[in-house]
């Protein structure tokens, strides 16, 4: 009723504004050696969005640093079934020096954003931080180098803050899952970011964390699958639900029940369908839960994704080297891209220790190189 009696047409440019307005102020008033430091709890990237335009574009400031505290309870009923992230974040920015406003060409400018964000996830890791704090420590250095410019130019058109915010995840994303330039499907990256940060990055058992490992499966909230794939996957209005949709239509992942109790109480989460022992009998069990048909090579009425073909390989490869020849190269034939993109992701896991996968994925390496 406010917005229509001030005749404001969107809340959300309403915000932006009087965000704007405020960061201009205290840009204003600061000190050219000073830090301005902004405390929120952000339940999506569209909080980063926001953040980044009233800091970045309106204020001319750069993002230096984040940290994540954890500042909410896990069993709040407001959060059951929601994107809602249990953390708050803490971020410091700085005013841009004269050669940092620039204009940047998005390939250089990304280029040095994934840099920023190796060095960054290194440096986080040594000091013993783990899973969400790896991935925003990730994140943080890339958006750092990209607030750096005054304006990113990609094909003629600057960049807005959504789309440095989208970038900035998409390169967290690449940086966790260790992924070469070759793995390049949403389904691939989606997956293997899962299993490194929520395995070989996870919390030490006992500490409180969004993801954790329920027996061997790794159970994901809604918000985990949101800030793993918010990079990757473009749609309008829909695309904080995106991921989701598209993760379980491809039988990524499968949707649990984790709370029990009264249904306004439940909070849906997630499991990530990956083998969790390295028997035949467990990957043809998994076949069968992703609806895949290791015979005719096909999963259903959808059409194969990169991690379908890597638990084909990983299925055959468990039978001999014989079997996984014959069936490599009718798959080949029939989808070159993705076995090759499957290839890779299985160089990958085979390089993780304590992955119930691993084993299988090496096989298939062994197997594809002829060892």
């Amino acid at each position: 009723g406010r917005l229509d009696y001030f005749g404001i047409k969107e809340a959300e440019d309403y915000y932006e504004k009087l965000m704007g307005m405020a960061f201009s102020k205290m840009a204003e008033l600061l000190k050219d050696n000073g830090l301005i430091v902004t405390y929120f709890a952000h339940s999506s990237p569209e909080a980063w969005i926001e953040l980044i335009e009233a800091g970045w574009k309106r204020a001319n400031l750069r993002v230096t640093k984040a940290w994540a505290f954890a500042t909410e309870s896990l069993q709040r009923v407001t959060a059951r079934g929601k994107t809602a992230l249990e953390s708050s974040i803490v971020v410091v920015w700085r005013k841009k020096n004269r050669e940092e406003r620039r204009a940047g060409e998005y390939r250089d400018v990304y280029a040095e954003a994934l840099e920023r964000a190796k060095s960054e996830f290194n440096s986080a890791f040594k000091v013993g931080l783990t899973d969400a704090d790896l991935f925003l420590s990730s994140m943080i250095g890339a958006l750092s180098e990209f607030t750096s410019y005054d304006r990113v130019v990609r094909f003629g058109r600057e960049l807005t803050s959504r789309d440095i915010v989208r970038e900035a995840y998409a390169i967290a994303t690449r940086v966790i899952a260790n992924a070469t330039e070759a793995i390049k499907s949403p389904e691939a990256l989606f997956y293997l970011a899962c299993k490194t940060i929520f395995r070989k990055y996870a919390k030490p058992k006992g500490q409180t964390t969004l993801v954790g490992v329920s027996g061997e499966s790794i159970v994901l909230s809604s918000q985990d699958v949101i800030t793993l794939s918010y990079g990757f996957l473009r749609a309008g209005s829909e695309e904080e639900k995106l991921g989701v949709r598209i993760f379980t239509g491809a039988k990524i992942i499968e949707p649990i029940e984790r709370v029990k109790g009264a249904k306004v109480a439940q909070q849906k989460v997630f499991r990530l369908l990956e083998p969790l022992g390295s028997s035949l009998d467990e990957v043809k069990k998994l076949l069968g839960t992703r609806g895949i048909d290791p015979v005719k090579l096909v999963a259903g009425k959808r059409s194969l994704n990169t991690i379908d073909v890597l638990h084909i390989l990983e299925y055959y490869a468990r039978q001999g080297r014989t079997e996984f020849s014959k069936t490599y190269s009718e798959l080949y034939a029939k989808c070159p891209s993705l076995v090759r993109e499957a290839v890779e992701c299985a160089r990958v896991i085979s390089e993780f220790t304590g992955d119930p996968e691993s084993y299988l994925a090496k096989l298939v390496i062994e197997y594809v190189e002829g060892r």
